[in-house]
């Protein structure tokens, strides 16, 4: 068995945030089982202020919230096969995002 121990460098690329107050209900759908409502929008934007995340470079892998592991459209291309077998992927309504990035709901738990 393989375990994978996903760990997103919020210190040294860009971070994800919710836009919307009820993100926080959306996100504990995310609990190792199947959405009940998979269409399911989650409204996000890069996190840029002045200080700490002004100029920090895109990620392939963005911290969004601890248990919820977001994807670019590129590592979801590389990784498709394995994700698709152990989850769902959500795409992110990103607001100020140049590219896609998905959120992935495990289902497969051990």
């Amino acid at each position: 068995m393989k375990v994978y121990i996903m760990a997103a460098d919020a210190n040294n690329y860009q971070n994800l945030i919710p836009v919307d107050n009820g993100a926080f209900e959306i996100y504990r759908e995310f609990n190792g089982s199947q959405l009940t409502n998979p269409s399911v929008r989650l409204r996000v934007k890069i996190l840029r202020d002045d200080e700490m995340n002004k100029d920090l470079p895109k990620s392939d892998f963005p911290s969004l919230a601890s248990h919820i592991p977001v994807f670019s459209k590129r590592a979801v291309s590389v990784l498709n096969e394995l994700l698709i077998a152990n989850g769902e992927l959500v795409k992110l309504d990103c607001i100020n995002c140049e590219e896609p990035y998905f959120a992935f709901n495990v289902t497969t738990t051990v």
